[in-house]
């Protein structure tokens, strides 16, 4: 059945979706046998023109001289580059040829005769130094919810992806990241005057055409990876939010027969997105003229990953990620056990989106869109977000040992929840310290501080407050001393506080615990020893209790 407002409604920081305004236009099952038939004739030909590695090129310098949206990290200082490319092609839509059920197992081929040109963007920093390189390539599917591009998992990563020699590359996939390139330089020598994107029904392609320019580029023209190419080891897809629901899709539906990549992280993920789309995206803008019209073609909700594909794929969750507010993976994901190609984390006291991650990304921001005001939230504090950051950066790590050497990670409790039918989905909290029960804990939550959440005490609250139910909250323990604490809808604390001098008698406790919380999750995989090193270090300068 289908909860009180459908699907999950996408929560932008900056604007809201209109996906659950739309409604699917299924093929009638009379079609079906005309369908196939059709493909048998055509289908090959239109796999052909649409699935080729794509032209690469290099963009001209444009006006403000630096790509959309390039870091603001210093990565020079750590022996890395960043340059980006063009790639152009003919991108193929997808139809569905059986049901798209909860099952995650979605058949779907090239829609015969729906292809369409694109030329599009991917930005990547890599190590400068070939020896550097570890092997292996993370795509991030770049995440368009605030209307353009924004690379999050990066932001959440970056030292484990520049420590650990990873190639990182960021893909302009859809639609309006294409129109916001294009709105962000015009005039003589723009940058992006050739970008052209025929619409988010041909997102996935476009996609897998990203990945084989990455390994197999075209002869004679530029290598996305330069010196790196010939040394590459593995692809892995990744996406965060609004991008991992693409993945989604693209897991179950495009990837058993594209077989681009090697291994997939899904990050705050909980439903997949549209096979195919009646316009061009999201925000309701038409299909681009000269482009074939799409049906839509909508995806089962609540629905699983498939389990029949051998292909790694690493589902890392915040807590607020399983709400039917933000991601719903509390639906469908939460109740889907590990197997041989899945595993799941759920991660205890973090939010959706965070301090950490906003802050990160606003400095990119405003090198690009100087003036951009930044996203407010009102007391208490949003969630900090070094947790959640500690558990991406091991799930990267663990994923690549998974793809490369096939020593899958080891699993993680789930978050404890409840899952009703006809209800919301609600979190069970522990009494003593406000935080949610069960799943992955890493120090700062096994050994609190303070109240960490993804999501608001009052769940249910509709309307749902962006600041509560993607960023998180966070209360420090300091005797009720706070103007938020006691205040309903606020105080996600108890009441009192827990006394810290009672948990740690002394510094010394207090460190001792957090070094043994460190140790076991370092031992189990799920916290890098760089960042076990920091978060005791970090324990040490505190003074607490």
């Amino acid at each position: 059945m289908r909860l009180r407002g459908g699907r999950p409604t996408l929560r932008a920081s900056i604007i809201t979706t209109g996906i659950e305004a739309m409604k699917p236009n299924k093929i009638r099952p009379g079609c079906r046998l005309a369908l196939a038939v059709a493909i048998l004739f055509v289908g090959a030909a239109s796999a052909d023109e649409g699935s080729a590695t794509p032209a690469v090129s290099a963009p001209p310098p444009g006006r403000h001289g630096f790509p959309f949206m390039s870091t603001s990290t210093d990565l020079a200082a750590s022996h890395y580059v960043e340059q980006e490319f063009l790639f152009s092609g003919t991108a193929q839509a997808f139809i569905n040829t059986g049901e798209l059920g909860a099952d995650g197992r979605w058949d779907a081929v090239p829609n015969p005769g729906i292809t369409a040109a694109y030329t599009s963007r991917m930005l990547v920093r890599r190590p400068a130094d070939p020896a550097r390189f570890n092997g292996t390539v993370i795509v991030e599917w770049l995440n368009v919810t605030a209307g353009w591009d924004m690379g999050f998992d990066w932001a959440w990563a970056r030292e484990e992806l520049i420590d650990a020699g990873y190639a990182w590359v960021g893909v302009t996939a859809q639609h309006i990241g294409a129109l916001a390139l294009q709105d962000w330089e015009e005039g003589p020598g723009d940058r992006y005057a050739s970008i052209f994107h025929p619409g988010d029904g041909f997102s996935y392609d476009i996609y897998s055409q990203a990945g084989r320019a990455i390994r197999h580029p075209r002869s004679g023209g530029p290598k996305p990876l330069g010196e790196l190419t010939g040394r590459i080891k593995a692809v892995v897809a990744d996406g965060e939010s609004q991008s991992s629901y693409l993945l989604f899709t693209y897991y179950n539906a495009i990837h058993p027969s594209a077989r681009v990549y090697d291994g997939f992280l899904l990050h705050g993920t909980g439903f997949g997105y549209p096979l195919s789309w009646g316009l061009a995206d999201a925000w309701g803008n038409p299909i681009p003229d000269g482009v074939p019209a799409t049906d839509w073609v909508d995806v089962a909700y609540p629905a699983g990953l498939r389990t029949d594909s051998k292909t790694p794929v690493m589902v890392v969750q915040a807590e607020s990620d399983l709400s039917d507010f933000i991601s719903g993976g509390g639906r469908g994901l939460h109740q889907q056990p590990d197997s041989k190609s899945l595993r799941i984390w759920e991660i205890a006291g973090t939010a959706h989106f965070d301090d950490l991650v906003m802050t990160r990304s606003q400095l990119d921001i405003d090198k690009t869109l100087p003036g951009m005001p930044p996203l407010g939230c009102n007391a208490p504090p949003v969630n900090p977000g070094r947790t959640q950051a500690y558990a991406l950066r091991a799930a990267i790590s663990a994923l690549n040992r998974w793809v490369r050497f096939g020593m899958a990670p080891l699993a993680a409790p789930r978050l404890d929840v409840n899952v009703p039918d006809d209800d919301f989905v609600t979190f069970n909290l522990d009494p003593a310290t406000g935080i949610v029960k069960g799943g992955l804990r890493l120090p700062e939550i096994a050994v609190p501080v303070a109240t960490s959440s993804g999501i608001r005490a009052d769940n249910a609250m509709d309307p749902p407050d962006s600041c509560f139910y993607q960023f998180g909250t966070y209360d420090p323990w300091n005797r009720d001393g706070d103007s938020w604490d006691g205040q309903a809808g606020l105080d996600v604390s108890p009441t009192p506080e827990p006394d810290l001098q009672v948990l740690y008698p002394s510094h010394a406790d207090y460190v001792r615990e957090v070094a043994a919380a460190a140790l076991k999750s370092t031992l189990r995989g799920h916290l890098r020893p760089r960042d076990a090193l920091e978060v005791v270090r970090d324990a040490v300068k505190s003074g607490t209790p």
